[in-house]
């Protein structure tokens, strides 16, 4: 069962962003679909970034070595870092992969500003000083990847879907002991290609009593989102976005052109005592 929920947005430049510490409680709540923050990195930082994601195809830059995964081939999509509903490894593989990935991602990034150093206390400040942060694995020591790098080439896109979906998979069960299992998200853009790329968000949401896998024909019960209202989400290199995207269908658009689409993305739940909120990739 699905029902209509408001489309509403909070666009805000990210030096306006302790101005509303209530936003993601607002996304949570209902009251808001999604948040933009505009402005988190200049365009010149995302340009670096860029240059150096680029490079990791040809084994050089920060990324060089790093674990690459993939969406489905239709998708023409890729990771970089571990992605944990599309789990290439088993979970002692991803935990032990984190450290060097957090630290070859930190190198992406101008210094001193890497995702733990400017998104984290970001999102931190629009939840009402809640600490964001990586959670911690079984074993001592152990952290989830909090982030992981997408490519998108020419074509590529995400079909519509909901994230709590993602959250009945078996690669989620020792992590649903720590968060709620209704989620939502954020994706940071590090540049834009010539057209599409742009994410996309229903008005038709799906409670997390009648989420079902993917695996076992959601697409069918889906309602024909033709018939759906729905609002675009462009990014600038730099900007960021928060979304319900646990509840709410969304999808990426086809990627025109011949740029790849960069971007970062988290999923995101609080913590079952809700002190701190959980991100992973």
């Amino acid at each position: 069962m699905t029902e209509s929920a408001p489309l509403t947005t909070l666009d805000i430049p990210a030096a306006e962003a302790a101005g509303h510490a209530s936003a993601v409680a607002d996304v949570r709540e209902g009251r808001l679909t999604a948040v933009v923050v505009r402005g988190v990195y200049t365009a010149d930082a995302m340009a670096g970034a860029t240059e150096a994601l680029e490079e990791a195809a040809h084994g050089r830059g920060p990324l060089a070595g790093v674990r690459r995964t993939t969406f489905p081939a239709k998708f023409n999509g890729w990771f970089y870092g571990q992605n944990l509903n599309l789990l290439a490894g088993g979970l002692p593989e991803y935990f032990a992969e984190e450290p060097d990935f957090v630290q070859r991602l930190d190198a992406v990034f101008p210094a001193g500003q890497g995702f733990a150093d400017r998104v984290l206390p970001l999102l931190s400040t629009l939840d009402e000083g809640r600490p964001y942060r990586a959670p911690p694995g079984p074993e001592p020591g152990e952290r989830y990847h909090v982030t992981t790098i997408r490519g998108h080439g020419p074509g590529g896109y995400i079909p519509p879907h909901c994230d709590n979906e993602q959250a009945l998979n078996p690669s989620y069960d020792h992590l649903l002991t720590l968060v709620r299992d209704d989620l939502f998200s954020m994706v940071l853009a590090f540049n834009r290609p010539a057209g599409g790329g742009v994410l996309e968000v229903y008005d038709h949401v799906v409670p997390v009593s009648a989420r079902v896998p993917i695996a076992e024909g959601s697409t069918s019960l889906r309602p024909d989102l033709a018939q759906c209202r729905s609002v675009l989400l462009p990014l600038a290199p730099g900007d960021l976005v928060i979304v319900d995207s646990g509840r709410h269908y969304h999808r990426v658009t086809p990627v025109e052109g011949t740029t790849t689409r960069w971007t970062a993305c988290s999923f995101m739940s609080h913590a079952l005592d809700r002190r701190a909120v959980y991100c992973w990739g």
